[in-house]
């Protein structure tokens, strides 16, 4: 009598998992009027240390029947609030005063980010998640940055306003002045990988224009 087959061992699932690395992380903003031509719009880079989102829904609860008197619960909007820790420096950066007004000077973040009473202070604002070389390619251990996934795996919103803004300082001589700014945005938060527009927002919010984009070019 033959001796029945044997069965196969269960062996669990395996996948590549290829972590986005957070080296080469930053954020911009922009402070310049939304209504300049492209041309005289200048993003600014902040050093950061970290950069934090909390993406936030808000749900209301329907009483409904043929629920087995369970609630039903729908999504009817979206935002989110950041948090990012950085160093005040020195670096020179351009006078905004013709343009923005006497309120932007460094190196006061709190100036730099608080946006002009002309665009109710608010302001755009990129969140780059890191290095774009190790998405596009994980055995790469170098931080170039290819033209083409510039600026690599991002978030971005056209409309930003600060909330709280600490400022921490050791005077013993120990550490530099460090801030903790933090904020909400008042408009979509779109998603990139590069260039292509991933989607926006928590409600399925998609481009209706398929064209390249400028990292600031308004909705």
């Amino acid at each position: 009598m033959p001796e029945p087959p044997i069965p196969e061992l269960p062996i669990r699932d395996t996948f590549d998992n290829e972590p986005v690395q957070g080296i080469g992380g930053y954020m911009e903003f922009q402070l310049v009027a939304f209504d300049l031509p492209l041309d005289q719009r200048d993003p600014q880079r902040l050093h950061i240390s970290q950069w934090e989102i909390w993406h936030e829904y808000r749900n209301i609860e329907l009483p409904e029947g043929g629920r087995f008197g369970s609630l039903s619960v729908y999504r009817v909007a979206d935002t989110f609030r950041f948090m990012a820790a950085l160093d005040m420096d020195l670096k020179p950066q351009r006078d905004y005063e013709s343009v923005q007004g006497p309120n932007i000077h460094v190196p006061h973040l709190d100036g730099r980010l608080e946006g002009h009473p002309q665009n109710n202070f608010r302001i755009r604002m990129l969140f780059c998640c890191g290095d774009p070389t190790f998405w596009d390619n994980p055995e790469m251990q170098s931080i170039a940055r290819p033209k083409e996934v510039w600026p690599g795996i991002s978030y971005r919103c056209n409309s930003v306003i600060l909330e709280r803004v600490y400022i921490l300082n050791s005077a013993r001589g120990d550490d530099v002045v460090t801030c903790r700014v933090e904020g909400r945005g008042s408009s979509p938060l779109r998603r990139y990988v590069g260039i292509p527009w991933c989607g926006a927002g928590a409600l399925g919010i998609s481009q209706i224009r398929q064209k390249h984009r400028t990292v600031w070019e308004g909705d």
